[in-house]
């Protein structure tokens, strides 16, 4: 009984439970990435072939060493994307792990709106928007150290400026990089501007690469880029992204769309099962 419960103590349970995430992302990002999901796949083999395009920079440098080195693409985004996942989920960990004795936390982690999405709805692993929460848990983690070392500065803003050419999403959640400041120098009664000074300087490049990114976007070549992708092994199927980008998404299309894959249903469900523990 005793070894029991050393073995299922709260602690153990948590790793348990990150461990089984793991192999859930594993398994369903291979098997989309190996079906060349058009919005999956496709969004992380945009390149700059047919010109500046968003979300380019990665997948260009991804292109590239598959181009040269003869190393399906499919395996490299594989690898780069679970990589991310799980040293992601680490740092999470290691952020949680002394406070796992607060029941909040512990319904925070299992809720189906955080962690536990990707069980729920498989086609949402493997996505770039990982990229956001690698970035986040890495400051949140080192802020003391990004706060006294020019190195970490340098690091996470050469970061930050790869993964906004990668996925543009990650502009909306700078506020959060101020808030994180605030929080960790929560004793200091006066507001300085040189504490937030790597903070300013990634608000003002990210709102500069963000309307660069609204103003030209448009002016590559889709047809070059989709081709480009033949080169590379991979068919015209990933490019449903790609062509997107030029596409007139409606609201009709998308209400027709959601209705068609369930989505109201589904997180309707998610939703609920979200707050009433929450609420509880």
């Amino acid at each position: 009984m005793q070894i029991n419960n050393k073995i299922l103590n709260r602690n153990n349970i948590i790793i348990f439970f990150f461990l089984f995430l793991i192999l859930n992302y594993l398994f369903f990002n291979y098997r989309i990435l190996a079906r060349e999901n058009g919005y999956i796949l496709g969004d992380w083999v945009i390149n700059y072939s047919g010109g500046f395009v968003k979300r380019g920079l990665l997948g260009h440098i991804f292109y590239s060493l598959s181009l040269y080195s003869n190393i399906s693409i499919v395996n490299i985004i594989f690898f780069f994307s679970s990589l991310i996942y799980i040293t992601s989920v680490y740092w999470f960990y290691l952020i949680l792990k002394d406070r796992l004795n607060n029941n909040l936390i512990l319904i925070f982690i299992l809720l189906p709106s955080t962690f536990l999405f990707n069980f729920f709805d498989p086609l949402t692993v493997g996505r770039k928007e990982i990229l956001v929460f690698f970035f986040f848990t890495f400051y949140y983690l080192k802020v003391d150290k990004i706060d006294s070392f020019l190195k970490y500065k340098i690091i996470t803003f050469i970061a930050f400026i790869t993964i906004i050419l990668t996925h543009e999403i990650i502009f909306f959640f700078i506020p959060y990089l101020f808030i994180l400041k605030f929080l960790y120098k929560e004793n200091v009664n006066k507001f300085k501007f040189n504490d937030y000074s790597l903070e300013f300087l990634i608000l003002f490049f990210g709102i500069l690469i963000f309307f660069t990114i609204i103003k030209i976007n448009h002016l590559h070549d889709n047809e070059v880029l989709c081709n480009s992708l033949q080169n590379i092994y991979l068919t015209k199927n990933t490019c449903w992204a790609i062509n997107d980008f030029k596409s007139q998404i409606t609201i009709n299309f998308l209400y027709s769309y959601f209705l068609e894959k369930n989505y109201y249903k589904n997180y309707l469900l998610y939703f609920i099962l979200t707050t009433i523990p929450l609420i509880l």
